[in-house]
Formats: structure tokens, C-alpha cells, sequence
């Protein structure tokens, strides 16, 4: 049984993570002191903006906290490897992977299995096919062509997706620190949007790929297609072996469909989810200690004014 997808498919992952893994360490160093130059300049000029009375102590006090969050995944690489690397490479596809399916295998591990079982049954409908049956020679090798060709078109979508995700997250280093500002907020939140659809684009091909390989282990079942290819009656057997790939490709042109509807359910995603879900840890992080210093300021004004 060859795993030509799944033996690909670990190769490809562990070249790659090596290089995103030394692409991300090297941004860190790099932003991490001209990002300590910048901070230090961001609260000069809080501090000035404070004192002028142009912020408030709850504006204040809310700033200071997103700029210790951007901080500590700036500047400590153990916090953007554990809680964001490792959020988006391992824990996300590994939940929707275990989600949709009860059985441990991967999509690289399915499409293999799919492989193996058209290349079987095509090896024995060949057995009972003679030189002289030119046609229907060349037919099952056709078909067996453009299986392997879909099937690759399949392989390269869910390892794009993989593979982009590592992409995206290489740049985190450069885009995570634009949290700090107004104007650069909405670059970062695309960021986040863009892994958000990425994930949702692999959790779509997990699911399509177990629909496809039922759906295929089923009908041939129930076709018996290994029961009438050795039963030589190989024209009724590459009659299956047709419309199996005609199944194969209609869940290929579902496939290619899929990061364009991942692009359309992670766009939505991707405008303001990221500054709201910030806004609302900070909000509720800061909103009593907002109240606690407006009461503190206004004891202080009734102690002057007596």
C-alpha cells in the first residue's frame, strides 16, 4: 500500500515548519529593538497627553494594558510560539480534524486511501483485459489519470491552506504591533481574519474529504465493483470506474470552490472581531478601575475645595 500523499504531506510539513519556526525567531529579534524604542516613545507621549488632561485615567489605564498585551507577544517568543503558532498550526486543525470524524485518520491519509483502493481496482479489471482491447485499455488508463489528477488538485488545496496558515503567522512579529495604534488597528485585524479563514478552509476540506471518501467507499460497495471486475465483465467495471470519477470530480469542483466561501465566512470575520474582542477584555479589565479613580478624583476636588 504506497502513501504517497501522506509520506508528501509529512515531508512538506516538517521542511516547512522548520523555516517558519527560524522566520518567526529571526522577526522577533529584529522588531524586538526598534519595538522597545517605540514603546518608550508611546508613553512619553501618554504621559504628556495625561498631564495636558487630553486622556482620561480610564483612557489611560486602557492603553497601558494594550500595550503590555502587544508587548508580551512582541517580546517574549514562548507567548506568540504557545498562543499563537501553536493555536493555529496544532490545536485548531487538530480539534475540527477530531470534531468531524471519529476516526484518527487525516485528509492526506484519506486521499490515499482512496488512491489505493482505484489503483486495485483498476489493476483488476486489467487483468482481465486482453492487447487487443485497445479502448478499453487506453479508457481505464485515462481514468486512472484523471483520478490521480483530481485527487492532487484535493492534496494541493489542503496543503496550501496548511502551508499559508505558516505564512500568515510568520509575519505576526511585524503586523502585532499595529494593536497599538488607531490608524494601523485594521491591519492587524485582517491579519487575524486571514488565519481565522484559513482555519475554517481546513476545517472545509477535513469535512468534504470525509463526505468524499464515504461516499466513494460506499458506492462501490454497492456496486460491488470488486466482484464484477473479477468476474470478467471488465466493460461493466470501467462503466463504474467512470462514474466514480465523475463523482471524484464534481467533489473536486467543490473543493476548488471552497477557499473562495472560507474567503466569504472568514471576510466577515476578519473586519472588526479582533478590536472588539480586544476592547472587551480591556474594557472589563479596566471599567472598575475607570470608576475607582473617577471617585478618587473627586474626593481629591471636594478635599481642595474645603
Amino acid at each position: 500500500m504506497t502513501t504517497p500523499f501522506e509520506d508528501f504531506d509529512t515531508s512538506l510539513r516538517t521542511a516547512f515548519s522548520t523555516g517558519t519556526s527560524n522566520v518567526i525567531s529571526q522577526g522577533l529579534s529584529a522588531v524586538a529593538s526598534p519595538f522597545t524604542a517605540l514603546i518608550v516613545l508611546w508613553v512619553i507621549v501618554q504621559g504628556v497627553l495625561v498631564m495636558r488632561g487630553d486622556l482620561d485615567a480610564r483612557r489611560g489605564i486602557s492603553r497601558i494594558i494594550r500595550v503590555t498585551l502587544v508587548s508580551a507577544f512582541i517580546l517574549e517568543a514562548g507567548i506568540y510560539n504557545g498562543y499563537v503558532v501553536n493555536l493555529f498550526q496544532t490545536v485548531l486543525p487538530t480539534w475540527a480534524a477530531s470534531s468531524v470524524s471519529s476516526s484518527t485518520a487525516s485528509t492526506p491519509k484519506l486521499l490515499d486511501d482512496i488512491w489505493n483502493s482505484l489503483v486495485n481496482y483498476s489493476a483488476t479489471i486489467d487483468k482481465q483485459l486482453h492487447w487487443f482491447q485497445v479502448v478499453d485499455l487506453i479508457e481505464l488508463a485515462m481514468i486512472a489519470i484523471a483520478d490521480g489528477a483530481m485527487l492532487t488538485i484535493a492534496f494541493a488545496i489542503y496543503i496550501c491552506s496548511s502551508l499559508m496558515t505558516a505564512v500568515i503567522l510568520s509575519l505576526g512579529p511585524f503586523v502585532i504591533a499595529g494593536f497599538l495604534f488607531d490608524a494601523t488597528r485594521n491591519i492587524s485585524e485582517r491579519w487575524i481574519g486571514k488565519l481565522v479563514g484559513l482555519a475554517l478552509l481546513s476545517l472545509l476540506v477535513d469535512v468534504t474529504m470525509i463526505i468524499v471518501a464515504t461516499g466513494i467507499r460506499t458506492y462501490m460497495l454497492a456496486c460491488n465493483l470488486n466482484a464484477v471486475s473479477a468476474a470478467g465483465t471488465p466493460g461493466i467495471a470501467i462503466q463504474i470506474m467512470e462514474q466514480t470519477a465523475m463523482f471524484i470530480a464534481v467533489s473536486t469542483f467543490i473543493l476548488i470552490s471552497l477557499p473562495a466561501a472560507a474567503a466569504f465566512i472568514g471576510g466577515g470575520v476578519s473586519l472588526n472581531p479582533a478590536g472588539a474582542i480586544l476592547n472587551t477584555i480591556i474594557g472589563g479589565a479596566t471599567g472598575g478601575v475607570g470608576t475607582v479613580a473617577k471617585a478618587g478624583a473627586n474626593i481629591g476636588r471636594k478635599s481642595s475645595n474645603k
